[in-house]
């Protein structure tokens, strides 16, 4: 029996558990929130944001844009497809494994930058709280990349979870 299914809950929360599909933030954030946090009655949304950038947007050489504009512009609808199919997938595959375990979960797949689309999402929804997992940034990365799960704590309407990696913890 798991920490969480100890404990005596009257009503469902809605529990939103946000992605970005990394090892850490994927499978064994999962493994962590059963054991820890989630209950038989609760409602799990498992959210990953999807950002692109379009290859239009990337600097190239003369070669690469010799294939035309509208070449380019095909073959990037072309592969945000393919990326977007892959993952979904892997979204499908986490909303599986819950589904597995008898918990009522749905997977949401938005498109944006991470962490706006994320606070967005948590803002409307007002879920009981957020569950993130920390990707473990040093300190100089972090100053210059910005935290996702640190802008989060600040800018949710909703409590935020942070969980960290068990193999990344100080000793």
């Amino acid at each position: 029996m798991s920490k969480a299914e100890g404990k005596t809950v009257n009503k469902s929360r809605k529990i939103v558990i946000s992605t970005d599909l990394s090892e850490h933030s994927s499978e064994k954030l999962l493994d962590w929130s059963f054991k820890n946090i989630l209950t038989k009655q609760d409602e799990v949304t498992i959210l990953h944001v999807f950002e692109w950038t379009d290859i239009m947007d990337i600097p190239m050489d003369d070669e690469v844009m010799g294939l035309g504009s509208g070449n380019m512009t095909e073959l990037n609808r072309q592969e945000k497809k393919r990326v977007r199919e892959i993952v979904t997938k892997a979204l499908e595959a986490l909303l599986g494994i819950c589904q597995s375990k008898g918990y009522k979960a749905k997977a949401v797949l938005l498109e944006g930058y991470p962490k706006v689309k994320i606070c967005e999402y948590v803002n409307k929804h007002l879920p009981s709280f957020l569950v993130v997992s920390s990707r473990g940034l040093g300190a100089v990365n972090r100053f210059f990349l910005g935290s996702t799960s640190d802008y989060l704590v600040h800018n949710a309407e909703c409590s935020v979870l942070v969980a960290r990696d068990e193999n990344k913890k100080k000793k």
